[in-house]
């Protein structure tokens, strides 16, 4: 999850605000507010600048009403993909397929160990079955961020989300989330050696995606040892 908020913890800011709040910046370096529109207006006009500021100032409370509106939302629909154990589509009953990350947890990639346990267990839970999201925000993919729920063999709803953590497929991505529930989850996986805490060479998913960065492009000699060039590998995930 890479776009969701810019501070961890109780003080955590969604992106949407960090936006707006840059935008009210703006306009009082420019010296136009509340209370001092008097100071860009000359005969109940606004100066170029203060136009400008006031464009930008009225975009963004439209984006941001609009933001809010979208993070606040509950979708539901039917699994039609699971791309991989934190990633998965689903089929709205407006036949609108929107991308979900569930939140605050980072399953292992399809190239660690793991990333392939994971990914089935998601779909044992989820795929073909009629799901509920709680969007807490959206990402700069165009992914909704939330937490997935949905109803096991008993008729009782599971989150998702806090059901990786349990079973030791998902580590708790601290950089966006520090909730005490998950974090107490992975603490007991961690504890008794489950899942990928069995594993005592284990990466986070993160430094593995960063590791994967730096290494998009692989250094190639050609066969008379005169030239080096450089060919673009296959890596990098969105996460």
């Amino acid at each position: 999850m890479k776009a969701g908020f810019q501070k961890k913890g109780k003080n955590k800011i969604p992106s949407f605000l960090v936006y707006f709040k840059s935008k009210v910046r703006k306009m009082r370096n420019l010296g136009l507010g509340i209370s001092g529109v008097g100071h860009c207006s000359h005969r109940g006009h606004l100066t170029p600048v203060g136009q400008n500021a006031m464009r930008s100032l009225i975009t963004a409370i439209l984006v941001t009403l609009l933001v809010a509106t979208s993070a606040a939302e509950t979708l539901s629909g039917r699994c039609i993909k699971v791309a991989d154990g934190d990633t998965i589509t689903i089929l709205t009953p407006a036949k609108r397929q929107v991308r979900i990350r569930l939140a605050c947890i980072d399953c292992p990639e399809r190239r660690q160990p793991f990333g392939k346990r994971a990914k089935q267990f998601t779909s044992s839970l989820v795929f073909g079955k009629q799901v509920r999201v709680h969007v807490v925000d959206w990402d700069r993919y165009g992914r909704a961020v939330g937490w997935v729920y949905v109803s096991n063999d008993d008729g009782r709803e599971i989150c998702v989300n806090r059901e990786l953590v349990r079973e030791g497929l998902a580590w708790v991505y601290r950089r966006y989330c520090s909730d005490p529930q998950l974090l107490e989850l992975e603490a007991r996986a961690r504890k008794v050696k489950r899942g990928l805490w069995r594993d005592p060479h284990r990466v986070p998913p993160w430094e593995f995606r960063r590791l994967q960065r730096r290494l998009k492009w692989v250094p190639v000699s050609h066969d008379f040892g005169v030239q080096t060039s450089f060919i673009q590998g296959t890596f990098g995930h969105r996460g």
